[in-house]
Formats: structure tokens, C-alpha cells, sequence
């Protein structure tokens, strides 16, 4: 008879996880208090442009209904602009840290390109969304 193997109790594993273990730049700090580092001052003036300009495209003077549908996918848009752009940075910034090989290689294989990626569709997904909605609601 063999012996069933023991699964680690949930609950154990759970305990481990330290909360904001991911903290460790301002990107993912951004998304959890929505301010950004004094360092990227230029991220936020660029956000704040970035907003004005999709107000202006996708927004109607006078169709209230059209912009408030907008408002939410217009603010995500922003957010997660901010959240990729805060990213990227940290991601090249280990990049050029990298001064062998191997380092390099750690740095190109980071979580956090694949979580910029899921950022960059996300993204693609709200402007289609925002093009939807302004023919819906035209």
C-alpha cells in the first residue's frame, strides 16, 4: 500500500505571505494608493494630459448619458497607463542594473514583464471599449 502524499494545509500557506510583499516599487504601490512617486513627477503631468485628451475625443458636450459611460473606462485607462508606464521603468531600471550575464538573464525573466504585458492588453481592451461605447451612444 502507498502512502498518500500530504498536502500543505491552505491555511498554513496563507499565513506565509507577507502583504505587500510585491510593494517593492512604485508601480504596484501606485494601484494600492493611488499616488505615485515624487520621483515621476512627469508620469502624473503626462496622466493628467492623457486624461484631458481621451475627455476630448470620447466625450460629447451636451450627451450625458455618453459621458458618463465613459467616465469609468476613461479613469481606468489612466490608471493603468500610469501603472504600465511606473513599470516599465522599474523593469529597464533592473535591466541596466545587470552587469553580468546572469544578472541580465534574472532581469529579462522577471514576473513583471508578464504583468506589464497583462497591463499593455488591458489597455488595448479599454480603447476598444471607449470606440464601442461612442458608437453605442452616439
Amino acid at each position: 500500500m502507498t502512502k498518500k502524499k500530504k498536502c500543505k494545509s491552505r491555511a498554513r500557506s496563507l499565513a506565509n505571505l507577507r502583504p505587500g510583499g510585491n510593494l517593492k516599487h512604485g508601480a504596484f504601490l501606485f494601484l494600492r494608493t493611488g499616488k505615485i512617486p515624487p520621483e515621476h513627477a512627469d508620469v502624473a503631468a503626462e496622466a493628467q494630459r492623457l486624461g484631458k485628451r481621451l475627455r476630448e475625443k470620447y466625450c460629447a458636450l451636451g450627451n450625458f448619458v455618453l459621458n458618463t459611460v465613459q467616465s469609468v473606462p476613461i479613469r481606468q485607462l489612466v490608471t493603468e497607463d500610469v501603472f504600465s508606464e511606473l513599470l516599465i521603468r522599474h523593469l529597464w531600471a533592473q535591466v541596466a542594473q545587470a552587469d553580468s550575464d546572469e544578472k541580465l538573464e534574472q532581469a529579462l525573466t522577471l514576473p513583471g514583464w508578464m504583468t506589464w504585458l497583462a497591463a499593455s492588453n488591458r489597455i488595448r481592451r479599454l480603447f476598444r471599449q471607449l470606440e464601442r461605447n461612442l458608437r453605442d451612444f452616439r
